[in-house]
């Protein structure tokens, strides 16, 4: 028996160059099939190229991209704020915001999006994970004034952020009593 040899693949340099003369020559006259195999192109591929489909592979995303960029924004915005979202949190507003809209999506489970949905998400949006940091005191301390620009600020983002914040901060506060409470115990 013959020792195995792997297959050595056909050097693609110039792939981008071989469809601009696919391209050219279809433009001149010559069937796309020709060109492409003249060229040594995906016949597909130079076919689309020259519709001017869209290149995106996959199906289309479950919220527009408006949808999309207004809840980027909106957790910007309440980054800023120090109101950070971990991936759960995201899933549970984007859960929120559907039901909201009267909106079935069949690839949630109970609207609820999984979690290659959020990494495409993340991707497409671009939002990376930050890890959290300690503040200083100085910062921590907040003025009555900011407090009320927090509110003001969270009354301009519309309800179904504002109920997701609320919510958060009072589970906030759930965990801060119970811990003191612990602590009491213990003593």
């Amino acid at each position: 028996m013959a020792p195995f040899t792997p297959r050595k693949k056909k050097e693609d340099t110039n792939h981008e160059f071989n469809y601009a003369e696919a391209f050219e020559d279809v433009k001149v006259g010559m069937s796309v099939y020709a060109a492409a195999k003249k060229h040594g192109v995906s016949r597909t591929t130079l076919r689309r190229r020259i519709a001017g489909g869209n290149n995106k592979v996959g199906g289309p995303t479950i919220l527009s991209k408006e949808e999309e960029k207004v809840i980027k924004n909106t957790l910007d915005e309440l980054a800023k704020w120090g109101f950070g979202f971990d991936s759960e949190e995201l899933k549970r507003l984007i859960q929120n915001y559907l039901n909201n809209e009267g909106r079935k999506v069949a690839d949630f489970k109970f609207n609820y999006p999984g979690k290659r949905w959020l990494e495409n998400f993340k991707k497409r949006q671009k939002i990376t994970k930050r890890p959290a940091g300690n503040i200083r005191k100085a910062r921590a301390k907040l003025s009555y004034g900011e407090i009320e620009q927090f509110f003001k600020h969270l009354e301009k983002t519309g309800e179904l952020v504002a109920e997701n914040v609320c919510r958060k901060i009072w589970i906030s506060l759930r965990k801060k009593l119970k811990k003191q409470k612990m602590k009491q115990k213990k003593l």
